[in-house]
Order: C-alpha cells, then sequence, then structure tokens
C-alpha cells in the first residue's frame, strides 16, 4: 500500500497557545490607556471624597456619620429561674412545676433587641424627635412605613454574651440627635424592662401565693388522715408498739417452751392423768390462745402483730407524703421572700452601666479605602479594556473572521 496517498500530519505550535511576553507586550502597548484610566479613576474619586467632605452634612452625597452608643447590662436570670434552681439544689427538682415556673426562658438581650425594633418603640422616637421631617419622608408613598425602616436601620444594637452587657447606639449625620435618639432608646427599654419585671413579680407572687395556700391545705389534710389513722388503730409510736408485741410473743413462746419440757418430764414419771399434768396442759392452751390473739386477732386497744406490716407501710406512706408536702412549703416560701425583696427593687434586669455621649470622631465613611477600592476597580478595568483593544484590532486585521463577524461567511 503506498504510503504517499496519506495526508501527512505536521506538528506545529498551537495558534491559540498564550504567551506571557505577549501579554506584557499588550499592556506595555496600551499603557498610557491603563495609567489614563487608573489615574483618571484615582483623580476622580479623590475629587468627590473631598467635594463630599466640604459640603454641608445634610447637602452631602457621602457625608460623615456618627455613631453614639450607651452600655447596658442585662441579666438573663429570673425569678423563675431561681425557684427551679433552688428547688434542683434541694435534690426535688421534679417537683418545680408545684411553683408554676421552670429554669428555662428566652433570652433578656434577644427580647431587648426585639423592642427596640418595635413599632411602637420606633413611632416613639419619631415623635419626640421629630424625625418625618429630619429624613424628609413627606413624598413618600409609605411615609410611616419608610421612616420606620430608616429609623431601624440606623438603630445599632450589640450584644456580647461573654459579658452580659449590651451596646445600644445610633447612626446619623447630626451627632447630638444621634446621641439623644440612642439615650432615648435606652430610657424607653429601662422603663419596659422595669414594667416587665413588676407584672412578672406580681404574677409571680400572685401564683406562689396560691401555691402555698394550696400546700398548706394538702398538709392540714394529710395531718388530719393521720390522726385519723392513729386513733381509728388507738396507735401512737407503731414501731413502739410491734417491739412490745414481740416482747410478748417471745415470753410467751418461752412459756410454752418451758410448759413443753415440764409435761415431759413428768408424763415419764406420774403419768398423763396427773392433775399437774392437766394443769400444765391447761396452761399452755391459755397461753397458746393469747398468743393467737396478739399475733392474728388483736383487739380493740391494739392491732394484730401480722398487721403490723401493712400498717407501718401505711404510716410510713403518710409521713413521707407530709415531708415532702413540708418541703415544698419550706421551697415556696423561700422564693415568695425573694419576690418581695425584688419588688423592693433588688437586682434589677436592666442596668445602665453607660449613657452615650456626643462623638467627636466619625463612624464613617471611609474615603480612604474609597479611594483605593475606586482606584483599583479603575485599574481592572484598564486592564480588561486594553486586551479588548487588542482583540479588536487583531480582529480588523484578519479579513477572514471579519467576514464571519459581519455574517458574510
Amino acid at each position: 500500500m503506498n504510503q504517499d496517498n496519506y495526508p501527512q500530519t505536521v506538528q506545529t505550535p498551537d495558534e491559540d497557545e498564550i504567551d506571557l511576553l505577549d501579554l506584557i507586550g499588550v499592556l506595555f502597548k496600551h499603557k498610557w490607556l491603563i495609567i489614563g484610566m487608573s489615574g483618571f479613576s484615582a483623580l476622580f474619586i479623590i475629587i468627590y471624597s473631598i467635594v463630599s467632605l466640604k459640603l454641608p452634612a445634610d447637602k452631602s452625597y457621602l457625608p460623615n456619620t456618627f455613631k453614639p452608643y450607651s452600655t447596658v447590662m442585662i441579666n438573663d436570670s429570673s425569678s423563675g429561674g431561681g425557684l427551679s434552681s433552688m428547688l434542683d439544689s434541694s435534690g426535688l427538682g421534679s417537683l418545680a412545676a408545684l411553683a408554676g415556673v421552670s429554669g428555662g426562658g428566652s433570652s433578656n438581650s434577644a427580647l431587648a433587641e426585639k423592642l427596640a425594633g418595635s413599632n411602637t418603640f420606633l413611632d416613639i422616637l419619631a415623635g419626640e424627635f421629630n424625625l418625618a421631617e429630619v429624613y424628609d419622608t413627606s413624598e413618600s408613598k409609605f411615609p410611616l412605613t419608610d421612616l420606620r425602616k430608616m429609623i431601624k436601620e440606623n438603630l445599632r444594637l450589640e450584644a456580647d454574651e461573654a459579658t452580659g452587657t449590651m451596646t445600644i447606639g445610633y447612626e446619623d449625620i447630626n451627632p447630638e440627635l444621634a446621641t439623644k435618639i440612642a439615650n432615648k432608646m435606652v430610657e424607653l427599654l429601662e422603663n419596659e424592662f422595669s414594667r416587665i419585671d413588676r407584672d412578672s413579680n406580681t404574677s409571680q407572687k400572685a401564683l406562689l401565693e396560691q401555691k402555698i395556700q394550696d400546700v398548706k391545705w394538702e398538709i392540714d389534710r394529710l395531718q388530719k388522715e393521720y390522726l385519723a389513722f392513729q386513733s381509728r388503730y388507738n396507735i401512737v409510736d407503731l414501731e413502739t408498739l410491734a417491739e412490745g408485741l414481740t416482747t410478748q410473743v417471745l415470753e410467751i413462746s418461752s412459756q410454752m417452751i418451758a410448759l413443753d419440757g415440764e409435761i415431759s418430764s413428768m408424763q415419764d414419771r406420774i403419768g398423763m392423768e396427773n392433775p399437774r399434768i392437766i394443769e400444765s396442759k391447761r396452761k399452755k392452751e391459755m397461753l397458746e390462745s393469747q398468743l393467737r390473739l396478739i399475733q392474728e386477732v388483736g383487739n380493740k386497744s391494739q392491732p394484730a402483730l401480722n398487721d403490723l406490716p401493712g400498717f407501718l407501710i401505711q404510716e410510713q406512706k403518710l409521713k413521707q407524703n407530709i415531708e415532702i408536702q413540708l418541703t415544698v412549703l419550706s421551697t415556696l416560701m423561700q422564693q415568695y421572700e425573694v419576690i418581695k425583696l425584688t419588688d423592693r427593687g433588688t437586682g434589677p434586669t436592666f442596668q445602665i452601666l453607660e449613657k452615650a455621649e456626643v462623638p467627636e470622631m466619625k463612624s464613617g465613611p471611609s474615603r480612604g479605602k474609597l479611594c483605593i477600592i475606586v482606584t483599583m476597580a479603575g485599574f481592572f478595568m484598564s486592564l480588561f479594556g486594553a486586551f479588548l483593544l487588542e482583540f479588536w484590532q487583531n480582529l480588523k486585521q484578519d479579513p477572514e473572521r471579519m467576514k464571519k463577524l459581519r455574517g458574510e461567511v
């Protein structure tokens, strides 16, 4: 077969391969474009920033903003958690339900954030500081909704779970106004938490009073039941009674054993019909009757010995129930005293550590960062423009590709 009939494959360099030197050459070729666009971007953003700084704050398109903030401490513990802790420490955690409270609860820090963003608080701020006029929402389609949104966006609440503190701030171009709004928000939160504490304490106090009364009634009922149990069976101390009856049984048993020995010894000497043997048997029968009476029958003055285990169990249950209720009553009384102390103002949930002061330094915007970002963006756009321009020039020099571009092929 003639191999000359087949086309020969010629190894040629890949025309689409990108050479680093070519890229550098393109950049050098369009260096003035790159320098010009980068320089223009830098000059533009610098002038833009300077002009925004020179204009009055209310007319500037990029005004300085200030963020004064207050620091508060929010205590997440509650009276309900205190009662549950006391019950747990006394080994009666399962009885926490009797107090109508539990150890768990939502975070007061989360509650503070929810309250600060509520429409009620936002409307109070808007009304007191005339923020509708400050933010000029008169021409808005939804003035109230937009105003609330603006205020909420400017509020700054940051909770620190490690220290239990929260910073409450407000960001605005007017530092005096921002300071007043931040302090007013702190005041609103303090008043609201005080009201919640009072209402919660009042509710807890009423609930505890009812629970204490219920437990007292239960203790009284159990004590009456215990006294009726003692009166019904004429029992004062079951353990002492059991010891006495056991002693009597042992004594009677000893006497019966002695009589058995006496009867056995006399039978061998004097016979069964002897009056002494008959008397001994009669005494033994009396002792057996007495023993049966003590063990199985009993009398009005005391129960039978065989019935005492059941009575002991019943008595122990009654005593145990009374002791449990007394322990619960003691714990409830302790918590009741805690609630009364809280009513007197001890241990507030919301405490102001530091009020907001008018800031001397702006919080934003960072014009330096803005200049760097815009300059870098202009530089990268100029690189893209240089490669795009080079591609277009090469395309125009290739008639075949231009025909394809115009759709002539």
